[in-house]
């Protein structure tokens, strides 16, 4: 099943705030991690009211790639299977 939204979703923007110096460290520490680890695609890490998703985008017909930083505050989320 698909979620909808809003309903399936869960709100974390009522969680307790994370402050801008824990986000830089948060994103300092996964570019790092992704800049050591050919094995990874992405990092992620939440808490809170706060996600953080660092990840390695390749395109195509490049040489490399390039690393893409997210920060969600207040942020709702959802799941589904298979």
């Amino acid at each position: 099943m698909i979620p909808q939204y809003p309903k399936d979703f869960f709100d974390f923007g009522k969680g307790v705030p994370v402050t801008d110096e824990e986000i830089n460290e948060w994103i300092q520490e996964a570019v790092t991690e992704l800049k050591e680890r050919d094995d990874l695609r992405s990092v992620a890490k939440a808490t809170g009211d706060t996600r953080v998703e660092v990840r390695k985008v390749h395109e195509e017909g490049a040489d490399g790639h390039y690393i893409e930083i997210l920060v969600c505050r207040g942020y709702q989320r959802a799941y589904t299977w298979g």
